[in-house]
Order: C-alpha cells, then sequence, then structure tokens
C-alpha cells in the first residue's frame, strides 16, 4: 500500500525574471514576486509580461508563483489593485499574498489567497478566522516560537508558513510605523526607510546617557537551518527566504543551500515529498556564510533569549576568518584556515569601534596586500563580506534544472516511435513514418540508438533509461533519431504544460467572525472596503491607520519581542540587572528625533512610543 505524502514547499524571493529562474534552476518549489505596485517591497517591481514569462518556466517544474499585493490600500487604489490581480490571474500566476481586506470587497480572480505577514499573524483565534475566511494559508509572525506555532496548528488545518532565512524586521510585521513617522514612508505601503538601521544615544529618564551612536533597533539576519525538522513537526509546510531586494548570487546560493538541507530531511521521511518536480544540477557547493549576512540568529525559534543585535554596525560583516596575526607597512598576515583570493573584501571593527572595509589586492604566499593599508592591529577579527572567487564561481555557473525521463524505443509497420516518460508520470508517443533498413551489425545499430537518444542537449530532460524493443537490428540514420528524441522530447514538455493545474480560490464566507471586536490604528484599515470587510465580520472599526490620519502622537510605533536591555546585559528579570540605576523610560536619539522606550516585561516586550520631535 502506497503512503500518502505531504508536498513540503521551499519558497524563495524573486526581485525579477533573471533572479526568478535562477531560483527555480538552483531548487525553489515557488516564487514570491511583485508586480509594478502595491507590494511590501516596492523597489523590486516588475512588469506583467515578465511575470507571465516566469510563470510558463515555473510551471514546466510544478513550481508555483505568487504574487505580493500586500501593501495597505488608500480608496483610490483599490481598482488598481483588482486590475492587477486579474492580469496576475491571466499571466498564470498561482496565488496572492494580500494584507489589505479591503480587496476582499472587490471581485478577486479565482485565485488562492494568502494572508500576509504583515497582518500579523501572532495568534491561533486570528490563523482560525482567516482559515474560515477562505484563506488558503498564512505567513506566520517571525516572532513564534516552535510551542506556538504547533498550538496554532493544533487549532486550524489552514497551510502555514515560515520565514526561514534574511532580514529580520525588528518589529512585528504591519506594526510598524517608525518609518512613516520619522521620514513619511510607509512600511505598510512598500517604501519603509529602515530607520531601525539607524545609529542613536540611549539615555534613561534623568536624561543620563547609557550608550552613545550604537545600532539599537538592528538585529541579525535570520537563519533557521539548524530548526527545520522542528518547524517541518510543529506544522510548516513551505519555507520562506527573505530577499526580494537581493541579488541574483544571493538567491542561487540561499536557495540552493535550503534546497540541499530539505532534500536531507525528505530522504529520510517516508510521509513528506517536495512540491515541484526536477533535479538542480549546481557547479558551486552553497553556503550562507559567504552571501549578505549581518551575522546570524534563529530569534526566537526555540522559545529562548539570546543576543541579537548588529550594534556597532547594519552592514554585512558576513563571514569571520580569522584574526590579524603580522603587521607591515604594506601586508598583514592572518590566522585563518580560510583561503583568501585577489579581489576579497575584508572588514574589522577598528579601535573606536567603526566598521572599516578594504579590498585584497595580491597574495603573496601568506602575505595579504591590500589596495590600501588599512589601519590594523594585532588580534584584530577579520571578517570577509565579498568572497571573490564565490561571488564569480556564481556568477559562471548557469545552473540548470532537469526532469528525468524515460524513452522506449520500438518499430512499427510503418516507421519507428519513442514512448516518453517523465518523473511524474506524463507520457506521450511520438511515430515517424520512414524507410526501415536491416542493421549489418545488430551491436553498432543499438549503440547508435542509445547514444542519439541519450542526447537531451538544451531541453529540460535528462534521459535516465533507454529501452529498445525492436523487432530486429534496423540502420538508422543519426538525424532521424535526433528529430525523432526533439519531437518527442518537445511533446512531453507540451504535456507537462497541459497537465499543471492550478488551485483554485476557496468560497469566501462573510460569517466568519473577527477574533476582536474593536480594531485601533493596529488593524491598517485604509479604505472603505477593509471597513466594511471587518464591519460585515463583527467588528467595530475605531481608529483608521496612522498613514491615513498622520496621528503618531501617543501610538506604538513599534512593538517587538527584541528588548535593548537584555541586548545590553541591563534586563532585571533575565539577568538580574538593577532597573533602579537607570529609571524608566529610555530614549533613543538619532539627532532628530526622540524616541521613548518601554519595557513590558510582564509579555517580554518592548514598545517604541511616538514621543517624536526636535531632539534635547
Amino acid at each position: 500500500m502506497s503512503i500518502s505524502k505531504n508536498s513540503i514547499e521551499l519558497l524563495s524571493p524573486a526581485k525579477n525574471l533573471e533572479c526568478g529562474k535562477a531560483a527555480i534552476n538552483c531548487g525553489a518549489d515557488a516564487l514570491y514576486i511583485g508586480a509594478n505596485n502595491f507590494g511590501a517591497r516596492r523597489a523590486a517591481g516588475n512588469e506583467m509580461e515578465d511575470i507571465d514569462a516566469l510563470c510558463e518556466y515555473a510551471h514546466q517544474f510544478n513550481v508555483k508563483v505568487y504574487l505580493a499585493l500586500n501593501t495597505i490600500l488608500n480608496d483610490t487604489e483599490l481598482d488598481e489593485a483588482n486590475s492587477i490581480a486579474w492580469d496576475a490571474y491571466n499571466a498564470g500566476v498561482d496565488a496572492l499574498i494580500i494584507q489589505d481586506m479591503g480587496l476582499l470587497e472587490t471581485k478577486l480572480p479565482p485565485l488562492p489567497l494568502i494572508a500576509s505577514t504583515q497582518t500579523n499573524n501572532t495568534e491561533a483565534s486570528k490563523i482560525k478566522f482567516f482559515e474560515e475566511t477562505g484563506f488558503s494559508r498564512v505567513i506566520l509572525a517571525r516572532e513564534l516560537n516552535l510551542d506556538e506555532i504547533k498550538n496554532i496548528k493544533k487549532n486550524s488545518s489552514i497551510e502555514l508558513e515560515s520565514f526561514i532565512h534574511g532580514a529580520l524586521c525588528v518589529c512585528y510585521s504591519g506594526q510598524c510605523y517608525l518609518s512613516e513617522a520619522t521620514k513619511g514612508r510607509s512600511a505598510n505601503r512598500g517604501i519603509c526607510a529602515q530607520s531601525c538601521r539607524l545609529p542613536y544615544d540611549l539615555s534613561d529618564a534623568n536624561g543620563t546617557i547609557i550608550e552613545r551612536s550604537k545600532h539599537f533597533l538592528s538585529i541579525n539576519d535570520l537563519n533557521l537551518t539548524a530548526n527545520l525538522e522542528d518547524l517541518l513537526d510543529a506544522g510548516i509546510t513551505s519555507f520562506k527566504i527573505e530577499g526580494r531586494l537581493k541579488d541574483i548570487d544571493y538567491v542561487k546560493n540561499i536557495t540552493a543551500w535550503y534546497r540541499l538541507q530539505l532534500d536531507k530531511i525528505i530522504e529520510k521521511r517516508e510521509n513528506i515529498k517536495r512540491a515541484s518536480s526536477g533535479k538542480s544540477i549546481l557547479n558551486f557547493t552553497p553556503d550562507p556564510a559567504r552571501s549578505f549576512n549581518r551575522r546570524f540568529t534563529d530569534y526566537f525559534v526555540t522559545g529562548e533569549r539570546k543576543s541579537m543585535a548588529t550594534l556597532l554596525s547594519p552592514k554585512a560583516t558576513g563571514q569571520y576568518i580569522g584574526t590579524v596575526k603580522q603587521v607591515s607597512h604594506d601586508f598583514f598576515t592572518i590566522d585563518s584556515k580560510e583561503i583568501m583570493a585577489n579581489g576579497d573584501g575584508l572588514c574589522f571593527f577598528d579601535t573606536m569601534n567603526e566598521l572599516q572595509g578594504f579590498r585584497v589586492n595580491k597574495i603573496e604566499g601568506d602575505k595579504i596586500i591590500p589596495l590600501r593599508m588599512p589601519v590594523l592591529v594585532k588580534g584584530m577579527k577579520l571578517y570577509r563580506n565579498e568572497d571573490h572567487q564565490f561571488s564569480k564561481l556564481l556568477q559562471q555557473d548557469e545552473c540548470t534544472r532537469k526532469i528525468y525521463s524515460k524513452l522506449k524505443f520500438s518499430d512499427t509497420i510503418s516507421g519507428f516511435k519513442i514512448e516518453a516518460t517523465d518523473e511524474d508520470s506524463n507520457t506521450i508517443i511520438y511515430e515517424e513514418t520512414c524507410e526501415k533498413q536491416d542493421a549489418r551489425n545488430a551491436e553498432l545499430a543499438s549503440k547508435n540508438i542509445n547514444e542519439q537518444l541519450a542526447k537531451s542537449g538544451d531541453s529540460i530532460f535528462i534521459i535516465d533509461a533507454i529501452s529498445i524493443k525492436c523487432s530486429q537490428a534496423f540502420f538508422i540514420p543519426k538525424a532521424t533519431l535526433n528529430k525523432m528524441r526533439r519531437e518527442a522530447l518537445q511533446l512531453l514538455k507540451e504535456k507537462r504544460t497541459e497537465a499543471f493545474k492550478r488551485k483554485s480560490a476557496l468560497p469566501i464566507n462573510d460569517a466568519s467572525i473577527y477574533p476582536y471586536k474593536e480594531i485601533d490604528y493596529r488593524g491598517n484599515i485604509s479604505n472603505k472596503n477593509a471597513e466594511a470587510f471587518f464591519t460585515k465580520h463583527q467588528s467595530i472599526v475605531i481608529d483608521k491607520a496612522p498613514e491615513i490620519t498622520k496621528d503618531f502622537e501617543g501610538i506604538e510605533l513599534m512593538k517587538t519581542k527584541y528588548c535593548i536591555r537584555f541586548e545590553i546585559d541591563k534586563c532585571p528579570i533575565h539577568q538580574k540587572a538593577s532597573a533602579s540605576k537607570h529609571p524608566n523610560p529610555w530614549y533613543l536619539n538619532d539627532g532628530k528625533n526622540k524616541l521613548r522606550i518601554e519595557f513590558n516585561c510582564k509579555e517580554c516586550v518592548m514598545v517604541v512610543k511616538s514621543e517624536i520631535g526636535p531632539s534635547d
């Protein structure tokens, strides 16, 4: 008896068509991409023609493409957003990722709906509401730990998607108003100014400076390589890589890395399978440490609180490679097992804790000769934030993806035929009418057929088995065999296209009840449709989105599970530090704005309030 298997999806970002194809070739089971408007990464927009081309390429491998239509919308934008949704449907997109519930009050195309992480998906009751309303999937908040995910899964059967790698927002997604308040650029509308990556002075209620010019809200990048099986056991079926603003080298490397990790898990578990088809053929060994990163954290997935900030710099420090061993006037040596190369980018924190960088110009034995000699001190830690050889390998590697297929060759009354079957059991038969000539040498004739049929060329197929069942040995010209193979594989490709079927939308249930009776500014209601949606679902909208009201006085600009007090070893709960030495509230000051910091130790969260105005 065959075992029913659950599909496990590796979901990769597509900044554009090129990045999307690279992700597919490196093993992605699905992609998410933005159109030319209303995506949470406005700078990563795409024309619909490119999305159409990406869908066509993806569907050959049973890879799905999701459209990120996940900003909040004004009343005047709803029609355009709806039009984009329909254009995406006609282009072949497989699902819509949305934040604004006002879209559900329009006539959407029959595509599955995915609740964006921007809808702040932290509680089981809310995820259950999305399931009952007709969503097919929910993208969970990054702050959730394994027990919280298990509880959500226990209380619903909706698909659960989780981020496993990439840059982290310090704030709960969808709940950040800092950029809008300080820069007039809304994170909920895809134009975040990343105010969290700026340096601030930190002071207490008495005005005492605790620390100066640190990046107190900038945290490490997520890497859950070690937690994939635990996430799978908790109920996650879609494993998501962040990075719609990242370059193609990053997408290739990180996608290939997690493809390998998930395949190892799939290989040892009988109840799961990958969600798409084909085998990725790579000429590089993936390594996340060699791509853009601010060092890594597993965030809160295990429930354990750890240090996770990049206080000294928000920039990518990259891979730690060792310490300075010897310094001369024009070269230095390092204590490291890593192989250095001309063109490498290295960085270090100087004696003032400022991040400095330089490029390697030449390697002579163990001597590293920079283009310009930096001020190094013996014992300094060095990081490689640009691995020249690895980047070169990634750029040169034309990674490909192939579908396994088998060919059966036989003769007919009027010629010959090929029966081709791919790994998904799609089968076609191609027949060629031609003159049949007896072969003088049966062994050479069979060898000729095998050699020509095995050449799959630049098709999406790789031939892993050929069987020849002819009534006798025939001499067949190479040109005839090559034509038959090409035509057969083209038919098989067309059959795959016909066989791919998109899932349809679930019916929308207007009778589901939203779990919160009142919705304040944190509900991000920015249009009449959204207000009508929540009214229909028995909730009262008491305040609109800050992007609409422009009222930031007294509101939470950020709510974050990350805590500055813990990060600098001054937490009275976990680190038993004295709370009286630096009384609350604390303040962050960037020279232009002053932000009030409050600590809710009962819930173990930190809040950034809107005490904004000229700095003292």
